[in-house]
């Protein structure tokens, strides 16, 4: 009977730790609402307050990441543009490799471009930085983008 009720109890933990691993996409990775809420956190918990970065907001959306610079400009790619991401941690900042579009806010003009910088706080982890990239990857992908493999060599 113990031996019963030892195996029916590891059963049953092994169910629940199965259905805790399992997320909302079901198949046992985020969806892309979990990576961007996820993400939306860092966002904040990194953000710091200097020139490079004041007053600006880093959004993601089912189209893609925009970076609301207020009255000034405004930058976005779709996420099937984006074909990397890119660790700057000497000037702490994240680099979206692919074309995208800055609109100047003051003259009315826009500019493509081929990169859009996500500034965090220059003391910001490595690892904390590896891990945002992990997430980006992860919705963009899900999102259509054909991300350039880093194991080509």
């Amino acid at each position: 009977m113990k031996k019963f009720l030892s195996v029916s109890l590891l059963f049953l933990l092994s169910c629940v730790a199965v259905q805790a691993q399992t997320k909302s996409s079901g198949t046992g990775k985020p969806s892309f609402e979990d990576s961007k809420e996820w993400l939306d956190v860092k966002f904040v918990a990194y953000h710091c307050d200097i020139n490079k970065s004041k007053g600006i907001k880093k959004v993601l959306t089912e189209e893609g990441i925009t970076i609301d610079g207020g009255e000034v400009f405004e930058e976005s790619i779709k996420w099937g543009d984006v074909k990397n991401f890119i660790i700057d941690k000497k000037m702490g900042k994240i680099r979206v490799i692919g074309d995208n579009v800055r609109k100047d806010k003051k003259k009315g003009e826009n500019t493509k471009q081929t990169d859009l910088d996500l500034y965090l706080c220059k003391d910001t982890p490595y690892d904390e930085m590896q891990k945002m990239v992990k997430a980006l990857q992860h919705a963009a992908t899900l999102k259509g983008a054909k991300l350039v493999k880093d194991d080509m060599f």
